[in-house]
């Protein structure tokens, strides 16, 4: 008797083996998440598979809850025709499913608060998604080149929805040439990229409490004339508002503290702009011929305005760079044809090449102490340049840092004449006097 019962406890060892192995769970790898409440599925055992895959992800693995689908879990499988996501996922990493190409629909349970970067990029047979509608967050590239794909549409726009919301996650417009800008006032999530290129767009609004992917996009709404950036945004990326040409007026949000590259270059009709406090630096090329822009208002927590910032800026008259900047770097207010009067900081210490070079209508400048540099051509070809102060600290004056500067007769140093000696400047073409303290020089 004991050996029979010795035998048939085997054989339901044995089955139970069996039924674990060649079920789903048994195809999957796992590792406990950073909490170690949970496990994380991180890839499958594509040995296992013999044909198109209908996979079942468990609820649970050895007693602990499934939370996540881990980063590049089931990336290329092409085996895989459809997967069921159970109640308890809470995350979907990045790429996950990417390049799945054979996956025809997504159901996200309830519980996903998170779908991560790529996550079902490339999926090319993708044709529908049902979101979580307790999503949190949603990235920018998350269904990327899903071709197939079928949204639900309003007004010209491409959504994805979750059962209790069609019009939760506004992907971008169906004919971007033609879209006039209407979000559905149930939108949540608005993808950064959804407005690029709206050709016929002039102005846009967003529903209450609605969130971007990530910093949005405007690149090329060249009829676009107003924006009004909601509370929340932190970061404006490069390229954001590159070629707006229509945009007049720009409302910038005190959430904002970084700005990117060329972010309002070529806004050719942007008149003025006020950036507010938390924003340290003015990038590259930020305000780059931005051609109407008159007045510009600079926060005093700015510390670096980069190279380009506003050149060309053909209207702007004057300027009042605030405490904190210790440097004007390469071609910053170059062309800037009608700026006439420029405020520097006492924290100034270097001038760079060429920033000031072509403000023809610039008339007198006014270096503070503490600068110890003026780079080559930095004043250069400003026609009507007449009178220059400068600092007893100034140790270098750059190569035709003021040459063609026709209309300069006056350089006003506040050192002495021996000072002015151990300063290393070399002049071409300058016809002005330079007052020293205690007496005057003529360069030749």
């Amino acid at each position: 008797m004991k050996k029979l019962l010795s035998l048939l406890l085997a054989l339901v060892l044995c089955c139970g083996a069996f039924v674990a192995c060649s079920s789903d769970e048994g195809k999957l790898f796992f590792k406990l998440n950073e909490k170690k409440d949970g496990y994380v599925v991180t890839g499958i055992n594509t040995a296992m598979l013999d044909g198109p895959e209908e996979l079942v992800i468990p609820s649970k693995y050895e007693g602990l809850p499934v939370t996540e689908i881990g980063n590049g879990a089931f990336k290329e499988c092409e085996e895989l025709v459809s997967v069921e996501i159970p109640e308890g996922v809470t995350k979907i990493g990045a790429s996950a499913f990417a390049d799945c190409i054979n996956i025809s629909s997504v159901n996200t349970p309830n519980s996903v608060t998170e779908i991560s970067s790529s996550a079902f990029s490339g999926c090319t047979h993708l044709a529908s998604v049902t979101l979580s509608n307790n999503l949190k967050t949603i990235a920018t590239y998350a269904f990327s080149n899903c071709n197939n794909l079928s949204y639900t549409e309003y007004e010209g726009g491409e959504y994805l929805g979750s059962k209790e919301n069609p019009y939760l996650y506004f992907v971008g417009a169906k004919e971007p040439d033609t879209f006039v800008g209407t979000v559905h006032k149930d939108t949540v999530f608005i993808n950064a990229n959804a407005f690029r290129h709206c050709k016929a767009m002039t102005q846009v609004s967003f529903p209450d409490g609605a969130t971007f992917t990530d910093t949005p996009s405007f690149s090329g709404c060249t009829s676009l004339k107003s924006i009004s950036f909601p509370d929340g945004i932190e970061n404006l990326d490069s390229d954001v508002l590159f070629n707006c040409s229509s945009l007049t007026e720009v409302i910038l949000p005190g959430s904002i503290t970084n700005i990117g590259f060329q972010v309002f270059a070529n806004c050719e009709n942007l008149a003025a702009v006020t950036i507010k406090e938390g924003v340290t630096a003015i990038p590259d090329f930020a305000f780059a011929d931005c051609k109407s822009l008159t007045t510009v208002t600079l926060p005093s927590s700015l510390t670096t305005i980069g190279k380009n910032a506003f050149s060309r800026c053909e209207n702007l008259s004057s300027i009042n760079i605030p405490e904190q900047v210790t440097e004007i770097s390469e071609w910053t207010f170059s062309d800037c044809k009608n700026l006439t009067s420029v405020t520097l900081p006492s924290s100034l210490i270097t001038i760079g090449e060429n920033a000031f070079t072509r403000c023809e209508n610039l008339s007198f400048i006014n270096v503070p102490e503490q600068v110890t540099e003026i780079s080559a051509w930095a004043f250069s070809s400003c026609e009507r340049l007449t009178s220059v102060t400068l600092p007893n600290s100034i140790k270098t004056i750059g190569n035709y840092a003021f040459f063609m500067c026709d209309s300069l007769s006056a350089i006003h140093y506040n050192g002495t004449v021996a000072e002015w000696q151990n300063v290393s400047a070399v002049f071409y073409d300058l016809n002005a006097t330079i007052y020293c303290t205690n007496g005057e020089i003529t360069p030749h």
